[in-house]
């Protein structure tokens, strides 16, 4: 493996740990995989004041597909890790040093991955202090290439071929660019994204590697044009899709953090769902006002897609058809949560933050949700993307 450059967010030096000041600790409402390696250490420990917890509180994981979650640690009954002390803190970390982390203990929230020549790093909004660094950034998210330093722990390792490197770059630059032309509003952005998107998707994978850089500058000189609204605009909402979403994942979908659960049941308290769609769709409009004032908001949303578009969209791993799915439908249920919650809200630092690291931890760390998102598109009339960017105006 040769590295040459190394690519990551400019706040990705400035993350450190608050500990048991942490208002959501890491090591609860999940499981938490051990490696191969730091399992067969934790099962020869010798240290009395870790032996006889780790003998208990260590199981092998039989159902893991990779080395990484080869075991996991027991949970207690407020679904934290059971190796934590009363002050939220590992007793692992705190009698053996932090060496003696296993692997996913060691990164998170931080991510690295390689890519051809190349190692990318970044953090995770599920994280509340790696949140804050990213959603709060009022300039937007910027990146730096430095000199290669591999991260001591394992990584994942993706290897394209030149013309699906292109590819995949032509696409991720397009995207965080347009993510980031804050001339129109968010929705508008999003929308060009799909555009784009949707004429890759009618065009053949080869044909796709020969156009996609010019294409990409072609959309992107679409939003300096300021009659683009006009034509975003024509895309007419679907409130039975937004209903439907908002009962599917919001109303109906039970995650494991007491925390989602009860943001998502005070979502649209005051609608009766079982009122028309149209009865909805007004609630939905009037509660968007703040929404919209909210100009916090609108930077952290823009924030957190740059940074989820810079850590998880890769050719190698997932399609930009599908990515754009998941993409917006992450986009719109957490609108959703803060248009829901927009009587009750003030928009404040804390609450955006608070919000969005909710649905991030409850979420797209969980494998129910992540299969849910990809059947919520039905494919049956219209292209996936086409249906995807209906979801976009409200």
């Amino acid at each position: 493996m040769n590295i040459v450059k190394e690519l990551k967010p400019t706040y990705f030096d400035d993350f450190k740990c608050i500990g048991s000041e942490c208002e959501d600790t890491c090591c609860a409402g999940w499981n938490i995989g051990i490696d191969k390696k730091s399992f067969k250490k934790y099962r020869k420990e010798t240290n009395p004041n870790l032996k006889s917890l780790l003998q208990k509180n260590v199981s092998r994981n039989r159902q893991a597909t990779s080395d990484y979650h080869y075991g996991q640690f027991k949970m207690d009954d407020q679904d934290k890790c059971s190796m934590l002390n009363e002050e939220n803190l590992c007793t692992i970390q705190l009698t053996s040093g932090e060496e003696a982390l296993c692997h996913t203990c060691t990164i998170y929230p931080r991510s690295a991955k390689s890519i051809n020549d190349s190692i990318e790093k970044s953090l995770d909004t599920s994280c509340p202090e790696a949140a804050r660094l990213i959603l709060l950034n009022p300039n937007g998210i910027d990146f730096v290439e430095v000199e290669p330093e591999l991260p001591k722990y394992n990584f994942a390792q993706h290897r394209q071929s030149d013309e699906q490197n292109q590819y995949f770059w032509a696409n991720r630059m397009f995207m965080i660019s347009a993510l980031q032309h804050r001339v129109h509003p968010l929705e508008v952005r999003l929308i060009v994204i799909g555009l784009y998107v949707k004429k890759l998707e009618e065009l053949e994978p080869a044909e796709r590697f020969v156009q996609a850089q010019t294409l990409s500058s072609q959309y992107l000189a679409y939003l300096d044009d300021a009659n683009i609204t006009d034509l975003t605009t024509q895309i007419k909402p679907n409130y039975d899709f937004q209903k439907a979403l908002t009962l599917f994942f919001l109303k109906d979908f039970s995650a494991r953090s007491s925390r989602f659960n009860q943001l998502a049941s005070c979502t649209f308290d005051e609608v009766n769902f079982g009122d028309s769609t149209e009865s909805f769709a007004q609630s939905l409009l009037n509660y968007k006002t703040q929404y919209d004032q909210s100009e916090l908001l609108q930077i952290a949303l823009e924030n957190y897609l740059v940074n989820l578009t810079f850590a998880e969209y890769n050719e190698s791993k997932e399609d930009i058809i599908s990515f754009y799915t998941l993409l917006i439908t992450n986009f719109s249920l957490i609108r959703l949560l803060f248009i829901g919650n927009g009587h009750k809200f003030s928009y404040t630092n804390e609450e955006i933050v608070a919000t969005i690291q909710i649905f991030s931890k409850s979420c797209l760390h969980n494998t129910t949700y992540i299969n849910n998102v990809k059947k919520i598109i039905s494919t049956k009339q219209y292209s996936q993307t086409s249906q995807t960017i209906n979801l976009i105006n409200i």
